[in-house]
């Protein structure tokens, strides 16, 4: 019996990186992945998955690419409205030809994200396994909201006529860490983005008081996850009805860190390093964050309300992945502020080059 086919999206990426490498391990798909550069390509192939030139612009492509497989992982939240809809289409292809797929979606937590400014936590918590809270809750115009909607509306109407042999997933990870596993990017973005601020500023930086809080997932935890549910989706090749709006999925890690203590492991790595004369945080303006994109404007993933990506709370609960084994083994608050050594050594040795 042949393997069930997975197309990766996004595999030049962290996240997309780390899962290729989890998916070859796991040795129970015929994985592809997708890249416009011939030298990525190349490398790419050193992981023993089959490789297809194309880019998020090639729509005919992407279209060809997703029918051919039975199942697409997207791991790269930045895809274009196009790119989505041509994702879409090819899976509606297999729809019409009779074919069972699954597709499962990166989003962000950061769709919940409130504007706090850091002055501030939240007692508002979204748990997976209540659809309906989420839906009443999540502010319009959010980070990711507008690709999720589209997302969802299509499952819905998948979902109404073809009796569960399409499976559509939204994966919402939290605040990214540790070192990535992948051929070409090996570090996430915020943490790295508030050393990075903290290094042209020559002080560490913080947005307000940073009393926000925020989930957490160590990237190997994070890719174990998506081959436990991508597993839980294809079973023998068949696949289990859901409700269409019981669809979302959180990734925390089950515990949660504010930003000032992550501020202020970022100073005292800095301090140590003598990049900067103190390690206490200073809080930064909201239009220097955004120069650093740490307060990201409108537009960010097709959001069209402000972003506070190290000023907000986030705060999740992944009941569902819990429910299906999924056992985090790299992620507690000790292991991520651990971590931020290295984002420090990677983003100081990165300005040197």
């Amino acid at each position: 019996m042949s393997k069930p086919s997975v197309l990766l999206l996004g595999s030049t990426g962290f996240l997309g990186g780390t899962l290729l490498v989890h998916l070859q391990k796991a040795g129970l798909y015929e994985v592809s992945v997708t890249s416009r550069n011939d030298s990525q390509l190349e490398t790419l192939k050193q992981y023993g998955a089959k490789v297809l030139k194309l880019s998020f612009d090639d729509a005919d492509k992407i279209q060809d690419a997703v029918f051919a497989h039975d199942a697409v992982v997207n791991a790269a939240p930045d895809n274009s409205p196009g790119a989505l809809q041509a994702i879409l289409k090819g899976i509606q292809k297999r729809i019409d030809a009779g074919k069972s797929s699954v597709y499962i979606h990166t989003s962000g937590a950061g769709v919940v994200c409130d504007l706090a400014g850091g002055d501030h936590s939240t007692d508002l918590i979204f748990r997976d396994d209540d659809p309906e809270h989420f839906e009443r809750n999540v502010t319009p115009g959010s980070i990711h909201r507008s690709m999720d909607v589209i997302v969802r509306d299509q499952a819905k109407k998948w979902s109404a006529i073809d009796d569960g042999k399409t499976q559509v997933r939204i994966m919402f990870p939290p605040l990214i860490f540790g070192k990535g596993e992948g051929p070409f990017k090996d570090y996430s973005f915020q943490i790295p983005g508030m050393v990075r601020a903290g290094l042209a500023e020559g002080k560490p930086i913080i947005h307000g008081q940073g009393k926000n809080v925020t989930g957490f997932i160590n990237v190997s935890d994070l890719a174990d996850a998506y081959l436990i549910l991508l597993s839980s989706l294809l079973k023998n090749g068949t696949t289990e009805a859901t409700h269409p709006d019981d669809i979302y999925l959180f990734a925390d890690g089950g515990h949660e860190v504010s930003f000032g203590e992550i501020a202020r492991k970022v100073g005292q790595d800095l301090k140590v390093r003598g990049k900067v004369e103190s390690a206490t945080p200073v809080p930064l303006p909201e239009d220097t964050l955004q120069k650093y994109f740490l307060f990201l404007g409108k537009g960010l993933f097709g959001g069209d309300r402000d972003c506070q990506l190290i000023g907000g709370n986030v705060r999740t609960r992944a009941i569902k992945m819990q429910k299906l084994g999924w056992k985090p083994k790299q992620s507690t608050v000790q292991e991520l502020l651990s971590s931020i050594q290295r984002d420090v050594d990677v983003v100081i040795q990165e300005s040197t080059r």
